[in-house]
């Protein structure tokens, strides 16, 4: 009896066509995928590792690197991201994120030192050190009590009030950061109780060709050679009951094969070899894994681990579209960092702070792609500057807003363009001579902003 494992995939028929088609009879253990099926989503995302690929990549690159916090007091600022990192902020926002995408849904649920979580929650009420724990739950542990049914509400079909599984009691929706998963229709949401669907059921049979698909090509090149034995007599021996005889001959012959390389046959026996063009192979397992790719808009490269082909070298093209989707998923994450984050504030310090953040850039680039960029920039800034279409001031401004180089900073440039003006202001009436003192006002001028240009490390020298 074969052996079957719960959580891979089987084959119990091996032709092509029809009712026998060989992608038909290919099955994952657990059947009949659907966004209520807690199990089955589970076991895919935990065993089958293209599934667990589709979720991870856009959520790690959307959050890998971060965000940057701003606030003026730099000490408070260290205490708050102390206290992100207390709260493990990042990894449940992260874990909220991925278990949305597998489970259709998924929450962080407030826990604050207040008796009932039955009850709105009031950020800006809340007490320093109030906050207890910040809970990620997937939507079967926490399930929706009542629906906003109100067409016109902000929450339509979102619940009012959450039940926590196994005995837990009723938690107002104002203690709950809620994300669904995939995007569907508003009778699927009812369907669902007010949840989204696993991202799952789009690519489920993306992933199982490509799951299987390896497997098939594996068992097709074992089978590259394919021995052929010409047995005089075979049919009557067979006929006659004979089988096992016939087994041992072939047994044998094979033995002498792998032992000695060599055949030994009966004078009236034949036997050849044929081998087979496996030709064109890979390129039938890569479209499996484009598909997959297509269904999750990831691009293959990134998918793979492996550099892209083909006219577009760098893959940046595609990256730059896939980037796109990257950005929709730090969208979505924005409330749940808004409100973690306010929390936190008050938790920590007992008011807002009004600590702003954004997220760091997802596109990168080298030190040799920044060098011709750069290049290329002041090419068209000397060209500019020679036409008389802008000045060293406009020039210097604008490197101020890239942030090129540390020394030429906004101070600086506002310190040059009120000399500049000061210059401009004593220029002598040419009608009426030369004024003396103007003059040498003016040389002073020359002198002092020389001097902070020095300082500044902005001379041309």
């Amino acid at each position: 009896m074969k052996k079957l494992t719960i959580d891979g995939f089987f084959d119990v028929l091996r032709s092509l066509g029809g009712k026998r088609d060989i992608t038909q009879s290919a099955s994952y253990i657990s059947a009949n995928l659907k966004s209520y099926h807690r199990q089955q989503l589970n076991d895919l995302y935990s065993t089958n590792w293209i599934a667990s690929k589709a979720v991870n990549i856009p959520v790690d690159d959307a959050l890998k690197d971060g965000v940057t916090l701003s606030l003026e007091d730099t000490k408070q600022l260290e205490i708050f991201e102390k206290g992100l990192k207390a709260f493990k902020v990042e990894e449940k926002i992260t874990n909220l994120a991925k278990w949305s995408k597998v489970f259709g849904g998924a929450v962080i649920v407030i826990v604050t030192n207040e008796d009932t979580m039955d009850t709105p929650l009031i950020i800006d009420n809340l007490k320093q050190g109030q906050l207890k724990n910040l809970v990620v739950l997937d939507k079967f542990d926490i399930t929706s009590v009542e629906l906003e049914r109100d067409p016109l509400s902000q929450n339509y079909l979102k619940p009012i009030y959450y039940q926590i599984a196994k005995g837990g009691g009723n938690v107002h929706h104002s203690r709950v950061i809620h994300l669904d998963g995939e995007t569907t229709t508003n009778y699927n949401r009812e369907l669902m109780n007010g949840w989204g669907l696993s991202v799952y059921e789009k690519g489920w049979t993306s992933i199982l060709n490509a799951t299987v698909s390896p497997d098939l090509l594996s068992n097709i090149l074992l089978q590259s050679n394919q021995d052929v034995y010409k047995i005089a007599g075979l049919n009557d021996a067979l006929t006659n009951g004979a089988d096992e005889l016939v087994l041992k001959r072939l047994q044998s012959i094979q033995e002498s094969k792998s032992i000695f390389n060599g055949i030994a046959l009966d004078k009236e026996d034949d036997y050849i070899n044929i081998a087979k063009n496996f030709s064109g192979l890979e390129s039938i397992n890569k479209a499996f894994f484009e598909i997959v790719c297509g269904a999750y808009d990831i691009p293959y490269s990134r998918f793979m681990g492996i550099a892209s082909t083909g006219l577009n070298v760098t893959g940046e093209g595609d990256l730059s579209n896939y980037y796109d989707k990257v950005e929709a998923e730090r969208t979505k994450l924005l409330p749940a960092y808004e409100t973690i984050y306010k929390l936190m504030q008050y938790h920590l310090f007992g008011k807002n702070l009004n600590i702003t953040f954004e997220f760091k850039p997802l596109w990168q680039m080298s030190d040799l792609e920044t060098a011709q960029l750069n290049k290329a920039n002041a090419e068209v800034d000397n060209l500019y500057l020679n036409m008389g279409v802008v000045n060293e001031l406009d020039i210097k401004s604008r490197l101020v807003q890239d942030d090129r180089y540390p020394t030429i900073t906004a101070e600086s440039v506002e310190a040059e363009i009120a000399m500049y003006n000061e210059m401009e202001a004593l220029e002598p009436d040419p009608s009426f001579g030369v004024d003396e003192e103007k003059e040498q006002m003016k040389d002073e001028l020359i002198v002092l902003k020389d001097s902070v240009k020095d300082i500044l490390g902005l001379n041309d020298e």
